[in-house]
């Protein structure tokens, strides 16, 4: 994608999803206008974001903290924001009727030819795409948070959204480092997150169950399970979990896996004394005052992540030639 117009995009919201997004397009050296309706939050925005770009160069992933952050412009007025701007990523709270405004208030804004993307996580784009008079120009670009450490972001059109809209976002978060995957059609909570809901659901069970605590849960991935699916994935270690291959593996663990599917609790009922201990664990851990030092080490941690991965061969180098 051309960047035209101030080589500028608009990051709508300065939440924890906002304020990454404006890290993966200043990183990227466009210009990026940080927009919330309360100053108290772009104040806090911008505090956190120098602390990020410091890590990120304590890190070597870019030359100049200071750079970067001179290229994040906040602001509480609207027009500003856009005016100039070739892309919108709209970042703000999961409410529909607000997003159905702000979209709106975008699409009279804008020229017809910006791009306009929302963060939602959840909701699914026709339900506010139809607000919009330009809607072939609107889709839902999904991050993973923060956005500007972990690299994946879904691409969900609305029935109305061009094909030239998906290629041209595509195209232009692809220059920003991100790895896109399109959805080949709309659904709630797309790929990540109806995985990671799966996932919750049978944790919830076996708490609610009392087979394991929440720190059991937690240690199963990090020491488990996410040590190969942070480079593999699930499928593909089947596939190598097999001499010959995945059609070994169903043929030798195919009913065990059925039986297992059989049996799973993913719709387990969130009581209130559930959900009562998983926060009195998770505060046991990490107290509420202390998740903001948390946030920081654990984007530290992936940003050693991030350097390890791009550091090691990949499967490529097996592919067939």
């Amino acid at each position: 994608m051309t960047r035209t117009r101030d080589n500028a995009v608009a990051c709508i919201g300065a939440g924890n999803v906002g304020r990454a997004w404006a890290i993966v397009f200043a990183r990227s050296g466009l210009n990026v206008r940080l927009f919330d309706t309360s100053a108290e939050s772009l104040n806090d925005a911008v505090d956190k974001l120098k602390g990020s770009a410091t890590d990120l160069e304590a890190a070597g992933q870019i030359d100049s903290a200071k750079a970067l952050i001179a290229r994040v412009q906040p602001t509480t007025e609207l027009s500003a924001a856009v005016n100039g701007v070739s892309y919108v990523q709209e970042s703000i709270p999961e409410r529909l009727p607000l997003k159905q405004a702000v979209f709106a208030e975008l699409d009279a804004t804008c020229p017809p030819d910006v791009l306009l993307a929302s963060s939602t996580s959840e909701l699914l784009p026709s339900s506010f795409l139809q607000v919009p008079l330009h809607p072939e120009r609107c889709l839902v670009a999904h991050p993973v948070n923060p956005p500007y450490l972990i690299p994946l972001v879904e691409l969900c059109p609305a029935p109305q959204t061009s094909e030239v809209t998906i290629a041209r976002v595509e195209s232009l978060l692809t220059q920003c480092a991100m790895v896109c995957i399109r959805l080949k059609k709309e659904i709630s909570g797309f790929l990540l997150n109806r995985l990671q809901a799966a996932v919750l659901g049978e944790a919830y069970h076996l708490i609610s169950e009392g087979y394991c605590s929440s720190d059991d849960i937690d240690r199963v991935m990090t020491d488990g399970l996410a040590r190969r699916w942070s480079f593999i994935g699930p499928l593909m270690t089947g596939h190598l979990n097999a001499s010959h291959g995945y059609q070994q593996y169903i043929e030798l663990l195919g009913s065990t896996w059925e039986a297992l599917i059989d049996s799973m609790r993913t719709r387990t009922d969130m009581s209130d004394e559930l959900i009562s201990q998983i926060v009195t664990d998770m505060c046991a851990r990490i107290p509420v005052d202390r998740i903001s030092a948390a946030q920081a080490w654990r984007d530290r941690r992936l940003m050693a992540l991030a350097d390890h991965l791009a550091n090691q061969d990949t499967l490529t180098k097996f592919a067939a030639k």
